[in-house]
């Protein structure tokens, strides 16, 4: 009991780890009030979408991989589309053993927390505590953020409502052992043992994709009888054959977790493509306005078209060409070289070093990025300083730059003259 309440101590809450940003910060940038409330509000609960910064404060570059890990973690465990999501988990944990960057291996911790904090899902949640055994068997979480993590899988497994405490209680014990011991694995499990791990068969797995499909058959039938009388009105195919095929087999294989698994996930990015194609345009026309903007393209809309590219790349039915997503990726491109202008400019300006200024402000013209408010306080910047090290350099070589004061005139006494 009382190891149990110092385990259950609000003290070591995740939400309360020193490295963690607040909300504050992750959500600096956002103008549209509403948006800044609505993203603020998932700071550290699940989210379907990939986070557009950090959890923990990171440089810019070690940003960037905390941003590809998170959509990872929602590929894996199955909240955005994708062919081989086990060769997204492999990728994410291979990248974490390679590092030894002690702050990316805080990070993705503390993303499990944020992916396994108010997940309804039960085979979402399943992969995720799976993926935090993995986790701990591939590199072990720092002694500082050890606390933190024992107190959220401690909660979990009092607070289980979806049938995981086994795994959860399996993912403490591994905490206990790899923690003392501080010990890496020899190398990074591979496709085929993260498939073992995670989707042999256990009574924790049945249970979550049962639960899963409960509620997904009813809308399933719901669904394939709206699609018949629809294409019966208009007298022709109006659905994927694929699609109709899935949704025509778990109709009829109820109790086949797996056949209902898959036509509610094809119904599901089918549904989404829909309106996938609306969206991205519209996207696409506030980037194009935001990245000509004084301030330049806030970091959460590249995060946002990066997401929706993503996935209307994996779907085709969406209606988006192909030209059209070469010319979004390339918008993507111009989006992200322009925060890593903006972020050149102001260390430059930051730092009032002269050099950095210059090469600074090259690369924003040469990128045509000379728009940015930054930009301008950056060539502000080098007018005020460059005239004092040109008085500097003339010093240095004639001495005082001051005019020597002019003699004055000798005055002339004028004789008296007799006429």
């Amino acid at each position: 009991d009382q190891l149990l309440s110092v385990a259950l101590d609000d003290e070591f809450h995740f939400s309360k780890y020193p490295m963690l940003r607040t909300v504050e910060d992750w959500t600096e940038g956002i103008e549209n009030q509403q948006k800044k409330l609505d993203i603020g509000k998932q700071f550290l609960i699940h989210q379907r979408t990939p986070i557009h910064r950090s959890l923990t404060k990171l440089d810019l570059e070690t940003n960037r991989v905390a941003k590809l890990i998170h959509r990872e973690i929602l590929i894996f465990c199955g909240d955005m589309p994708y062919s081989l999501p086990i060769n997204m988990a492999q990728s994410l944990l291979a990248r974490v053993h390679k590092t030894e960057d002690i702050g990316i291996i805080e990070e993705v911790y503390l993303q499990l927390c944020k992916q396994l904090t108010k997940n309804a899902g039960y085979t979402n949640s399943y992969k995720g505590f799976k993926l935090f055994i993995m986790l701990i068997r591939t590199v072990p979480p720092t002694p500082e953020l050890k606390p933190f993590l024992k107190h959220f899988l401690t909660v979990a497994t009092k607070d289980d409502a979806l049938g995981m405490a086994s795994i959860i209680i399996e993912a403490l014990e591994l905490l206990e052992a790899a923690a003392r011991l501080q010990i890496r694995a020899p190398s990074a499990p591979t496709p085929k043992d993260i498939n073992d791990a995670c989707f042999r068969d256990n009574q924790t797995l049945r249970h979550a994709r049962r639960q899963s499909t409960v509620g997904h058959v009813a809308k399933i039938m719901n669904t394939k009888q709206q699609m018949e009388e629809l294409e019966s009105i208009l007298q022709r195919s109006a659905f994927p054959s694929d699609l109709k095929e899935a949704i025509q087999f778990a109709s009829k294989n109820t109790e086949d977790t797996s056949a209902v698994e898959s036509a509610w996930s094809m119904l599901t990015v089918y549904a989404e493509s829909q309106n996938l194609k609306v969206q991205l345009h519209e996207l696409v026309k506030e980037c194009k306005i935001r990245i000509k903007s004084l301030e330049g393209i806030p970091e959460y809309l590249v995060v946002e078209l990066d997401a929706k590219l993503h996935v209307a790349r994996m779907t085709p039915s969406c209606g988006v060409t192909g030209t059209e997503l070469d010319e979004y990726a390339n918008l993507r491109k111009s989006m992200q070289k322009q925060m890593e202008v903006r972020e050149k400019l102001r260390d430059a300006y930051k730092k009032k070093d002269i050099e950095l200024l210059h090469e600074a402000v090259d690369e924003a013209s040469s990128t045509n990025n000379s728009n940015l408010e930054d930009c301008k306080n950056a060539e502000e910047l080098i007018n005020e300083l460059d005239p004092s090290i040109i008085s500097q350099m003339f010093t240095g070589l004639f001495g005082s730059s001051e005019p020597e004061p002019k003699p004055e005139p000798e005055k002339v006494r004028l004789s008296s003259w007799r006429i």
